[in-house]
């Protein structure tokens, strides 16, 4: 368990910034020597501060912080950076409330000392949740994490096949909009039908638990839809195309040139190092296999078909594998296509032409720390932990 430093800028304009300080320098009398050591520009405006404008400052920022204390006393960072406004003048003496004191400098910057944990502080390595001694308020696997993987900055849209017609562009991802978030389904793969309810489309976001390494620090994250699409095309050879493409290496039964002059797959646009992130993959097979065989049923340890998994089951984990979508695996034991995951009917498959999603896995590093208290948020009927990260 650590204590760190949090900050966030939510800054006075540069203009404001340099008048205040210009006038509070004339009103205390003194001359801008530096703006730097014991008698800098800041010093100085701050000692220069009258008892009533530390009073004002401080109601100010009190008001913000007893908003931003949610149920069980704690303070709800993200809340409290919403609240503390561009113009919040210096507290120097900075407010204590529940043990944690905020300060507010003359740039706008808002700091504070906040709890934060390693996983390996919160991690129950029991995941079963009918088990006695499973701890509802510790960090398991399939629990929601604030990882937040950033934008779009193009658009790129694919066509859903009509029959009759392939009408896409074939070995390409796409199906976002330029601004749309990498934490949200795509537009465009197909979706699992079961008479008349539709599943996956917009069903999940965000991100979710996958594996935690054996250090019990080091956090691997599984997106809960499918942020893109992938156009492939059935065919001989095509399915080692494919794997190139997904993972950058050829298939160890490839003896063809079927690479050449493609262009493997750039992952890392899902690597927020803000957050502690390392490397981004797309999930395959193996270890869709390795994770159920796992987490979910461990008489199965090879899986070529996930026939046996339930569309409704007592186990919350599923729901990690069994999202509504149909999606890619990143690598094939066949030349012709990737493996697919179909939905609602719940097994693996192979053979197609088709749009389909893919799941993005992505590796966390030790370092990262979370917020000591989860929030609660419900799927599929179960209560799931959600944890803000640093």
């Amino acid at each position: 368990m650590k204590k760190i430093n949090l900050k966030d800028t939510n800054g006075i304009t540069l203009i404001t910034l340099v008048i205040t300080i210009i006038v509070l320098a004339i009103l205390a009398g003194v001359t801008v020597t530096a703006l730097t050591g014991e008698k800098s520009v800041i010093k100085e405006a701050n000692d220069a501060k009258s008892s009533s404008e530390q009073q004002s400052a401080k109601e100010k920022v009190q008001a913000a912080v007893l908003g931003a204390i949610k149920k069980n006393g704690e303070v709800d960072v993200n809340v409290l950076n919403k609240k503390l406004g561009t113009n919040i003048i210096d507290l120097p003496a900075g407010v204590n409330i529940n043990g944690i004191e905020i300060r507010v400098g003359l740039s706008g910057t808002v700091s504070g000392t906040w709890e934060l944990n390693d996983a390996s502080d919160l991690y129950d390595k029991n995941n079963n949740q009918n088990d006695s001694s499973y701890k509802q308020d510790a960090m398991h696997i399939g629990d929601w994490v604030d990882y937040n993987a950033g934008a779009w900055t193009e658009s790129k849209k694919l066509e859903i096949q009509t029959p009759g017609a392939l009408v896409y562009q074939k070995f390409q991802f796409g199906g976002y909009k330029a601004g749309q978030s990498r934490n949200t389904n795509n537009d465009e793969s197909e979706i699992g039908m079961n008479n008349t309810t539709e599943y996956g489309k917009s069903r999940y976001s965000g991100w979710r638990i996958w594996d935690i390494a054996s250090d019990n620090k080091t956090i691997t994250l599984i997106s809960a839809g499918c942020p893109e699409a992938y156009c492939q095309e059935f065919g001989a050879n095509n399915g080692y195309k494919s794997q190139f493409i997904f993972t950058g290496s050829k298939n160890s039964s490839d003896t063809s040139n079927i690479t050449d002059g493609v262009t493997p797959r750039d992952w890392s646009v899902y690597v927020n190092r803000n957050q502690y992130a390392t490397s981004a993959k797309a999930l395959n097979q193996n270890e869709a296999n390795t994770w159920y065989s796992k987490n979910v049923d461990s008489t199965k340890s090879q899986l070529p078909y996930i026939s046996d998994l339930p569309s409704v089951t007592g186990n919350k984990l599923v729901s990690m594998i069994e999202n509504g979508s149909f999606y890619w695996f990143a690598t094939t034991q066949d030349n012709s296509a990737l493996p697919f995951f179909v939905p609602v009917r719940n097994y693996i498959n192979r053979n197609s032409t088709r749009i389909y999603g893919v799941r993005v896995l992505v590796q966390l590093s030790s370092d990262a720390k979370f917020n000591k208290t989860p929030q609660k948020v419900q799927n599929d009927g179960f209560t799931y932990n959600k944890w803000s990260m640093e």
